[in-house]
């Protein structure tokens, strides 16, 4: 981990004592759920980074500049199994590569809410059924729970983009998950069903034919890569998203988001070109649509990454293009994001146990 680890310096704005928790209204009544709602307060657009350790570091160091540029993240992106990898020690997917290291960020930044991502495929879904998971469940919750503070989880994610092929398996497997954590006394943990927002989904199918219930949902989350060009994922599907989230009184997440360069014109944008292709809807998306209340920003170099190079998206790291990184930070001295500040974790209605 970079020596910027050792050095951060934590600067906290004070909000208006006036907002609290409190006042957010019209999401759904966090009584019937079985998680944490941890809504940012009115207004608010949580602000969060990753995707690994390493690109945390670098986003930190280049494009806060330790927050004396604009506000450090509220939030750090985090990427795991049942086998909880990554929790206790580095851990690269690919040898060499870069790492997923929650326990060193945790202890290096502070006031973070980690946005937790738990990894499976249809196998690991039929292992969760049967109860062979069991024992992993256990322990997981008890690291969710050592953690004292406001985690977002989601399980599974891009549910509607063809890995699970039987939406009866993933609706049950994530129910199993969540009554297991709930069970084994999990308090602190807001859960994110997520919807890959591309079409076409698998089989053409409705996102909602994945979703477990609204009692098992927190959030809604989405992917945000692809921008519309003709030949090249003509349609998304955020509309439809947007609908479910009004249906169900949720509030967005985009837990996932890139400026990705996937075809041949884009790989050639730079500078304001390539801040209007890509940075330009993405803040619209977030700023014309008040359900979306929070984001994660992959801070990645995609090529440099064995796990990602054969994608080809580039390196979409924000310090990579100079007009991009003044415009980003220009975006984040608005008042709507919520960053990293003494008083983050009350605000999103966490109460340490």
């Amino acid at each position: 981990m970079k020596r910027i680890l050792l050095r951060s310096i934590w600067l906290f704005v004070l909000l208006p004592a006036c907002i609290s928790y409190s006042q957010e209204s019209g999401l759904a009544d966090a009584s019937k759920k079985l998680g944490a709602s941890f809504y940012p307060p009115p207004g608010k657009v949580l602000h969060i980074a990753g995707q690994t350790g390493e690109d945390f570091a670098d986003y930190v160091d280049a494009v806060t500049e330790n927050g004396t540029r604009c506000g450090l993240p509220a939030g750090v992106a985090f990427y795991t199994s049942l086998y909880r990898t990554g929790f206790k020690t580095p851990h690269a997917n690919r040898p060499g590569d870069t790492h997923q290291d929650l326990t060193s960020v945790l202890k290096h930044y502070k006031n973070l809410a980690p946005q937790i991502s738990i990894w499976a495929d249809e196998e690991e879904l039929a292992r969760i059924n049967s109860g062979e998971q069991d024992e992993h469940i256990r322990k997981f919750a008890e690291l969710l729970s050592s953690y004292k503070r406001p985690i977002f989880l989601r399980f599974a994610g891009e549910c509607d983009d063809g890995r699970y092929k039987d939406p009866e398996a993933y609706k049950k497997a994530y129910r199993y998950v969540v009554d297991s954590f709930v069970k084994h006394g999990v308090t602190n943990v807001s859960y994110i069903w997520q919807s890959i927002a591309l079409k076409p989904t698998y089989q053409n199918r409705d996102p909602l034919d994945w979703y477990p219930g609204d009692a098992y949902v927190n959030w809604i989350g989405i992917s945000f890569y692809q921008i519309d060009e003709e030949g090249y994922y003509p349609d998304h599907n955020r509309a439809r998203i947007l609908e479910i989230a009004r249906e169900k009184d949720l509030p967005i997440m985009i837990v996932e988001a890139s400026a990705i360069r996937w075809t041949p014109r884009q790989k050639q944008l730079t500078g304001q070109a390539y801040w209007d292709y890509w940075y330009k809807p993405f803040f619209e998306f977030i700023e014309n649509n008040p359900e979306v209340k929070g984001f994660s920003i992959a801070n990645a170099d995609w090529d440099s990454q064995k796990q990602f190079e054969h994608m080809k998206w580039g390196d979409c790291r924000l310090k990579a293009d100079p007009l991009v990184l003044n415009n980003w930070r220009q975006k984040m001295h608005d008042n709507r994001y919520l960053h990293s500040y003494q008083n983050l974790y009350p605000l999103l209605g966490f109460q340490e146990k």
